[in-house]
């Protein structure tokens, strides 16, 4: 039978510092005490760090930390000690973030997104710059170009959702989410009982499933005759659906704005117009069919929002990020979370009280 202990005491351990007075002098000497140790009393690195994963990774808020760490350990812990606790873990994971960024630089395919998010009763945004392996998180006032300087740089192949502001903005090559068109085509085809949106759903899921044929006889992209027969298909699909289209006159419209085109056309217009990185998996086996990955990195954002409503300073909201960018990069490499914190935070403690 396995079992745990009703509740895990904590190490206390004691540091003393004599002093002692010079025989030939008489000045008094005093001991330094060891590098991390400021304090008359202070929590270690080890309790800190799960302090740390308790609150950035499993998203507890400050009350059921402190509960959970009373339970387990006996210690009272508050959430002041908490934010501290957070404050210091930021600052000690900031120097990998400079690492990051290199890496995603020079990633030959990362993806993007962004979500809102509430800080101090006003809505900001976050933007995801991710690759398999690192994910950098950026806390912005904007939602638009103004916040995405950190693309300027990059230079390779960028998946992302299709929203206008990243066309045209770098030098980066564009790959569409293809998990948004079918998402759309599904509104269409249930909703609209659009028949050739069945159909270009059926063939992007048809290009999907030969591309992970292909990888798995160790090909790195589809045949060009392949690849044109979807192309073809595809864009015969685009043109029977704008054939289909209701004529000009019977769009929507208000006393106040030109008619609107429908739904249907402006999907049309702009898958056609974005057909290269509509198939970019097909070319390059290194795209992924979707933006899931960047997706990802930013949905327990969401589940966290839920939890505690929003974050009361911008301060706290840059500290998290921080935090859940270090940690969901070395979850991504097989990395342990609780050793990363260990070593970082020891690394930065030992660092402050040397330039103390």
């Amino acid at each position: 039978m396995f079992d745990c202990a009703v509740q895990i005491a904590l190490d206390c351990l004691e540091f003393q510092a004599p002093t002692l007075v010079c025989a030939n002098c008489c000045c008094k000497n005093k001991a330094a005490f060891p590098a991390g140790v400021v304090n008359y009393t202070q929590y270690g690195t080890n309790i800190k760090s799960f302090a740390a994963y308790l609150r950035h990774n499993q998203l507890l808020p400050f009350k059921r930390c402190e509960e959970l760490l009373r339970l387990l350990f006996g210690s009272q812990i508050c959430a002041a000690t908490l934010v501290n606790g957070s404050r210091e873990m930021s600052a000690a994971l900031a120097p990998l973030t400079a690492q990051r960024v290199e890496n995603l630089q020079q990633a030959p395919v990362a993806n993007s997104d962004e979500t809102g998010l509430a800080v101090n009763g006003k809505l900001m945004w976050v933007h995801a710059f991710v690759s398999i392996e690192d994910v950098q998180l950026y806390l912005s006032d904007f939602r638009g170009r103004k916040a995405m300087g950190h693309l300027l740089e990059f230079t390779n192949i960028l998946v992302h959702d299709g929203w206008l502001s990243y066309h045209n903005f770098g030098t980066y090559v564009n790959a569409l989410c293809n998990a948004h068109h079918l998402r759309e085509l599904e509104f269409l085809e249930t909703v609209r009982k659009l028949d050739w949106a069945r159909l270009l759903k059926e063939l992007l899921q048809e290009a999907y499933w030969t591309v992970e044929t292909a990888k798995k006889e160790g090909k790195s992209s589809l045949p060009e005759l392949v690849l044109t027969q979807f192309r073809e298909r595809f864009l015969e699909l685009l043109d029977l659906g704008e054939s289909l289209v209701p004529p000009p006159e019977t769009w929507p419209s208000n006393r106040w704005r030109k008619p609107k085109r429908p739904k249907e056309l402006r999907l049309i217009s702009r898958l056609r117009r974005n057909i290269d990185a509509v198939f970019r998996f097909a070319t390059n086996f290194a795209v992924p069919f979707d933006n899931n990955l960047a997706e990802r990195s930013i949905r327990m954002l969401k589940v966290f929002q839920k939890i505690i409503g929003c974050f009361r300073t911008e301060s706290g909201a840059r500290d998290h990020l921080t935090i859940r960018s270090a940690f969901m990069s070395a979850i991504a490499k097989g990395e342990s979370v609780l050793s990363l914190f260990r070593l970082h935070y020891a690394m930065w403690r030992e660092g402050r009280a040397w330039a103390e």
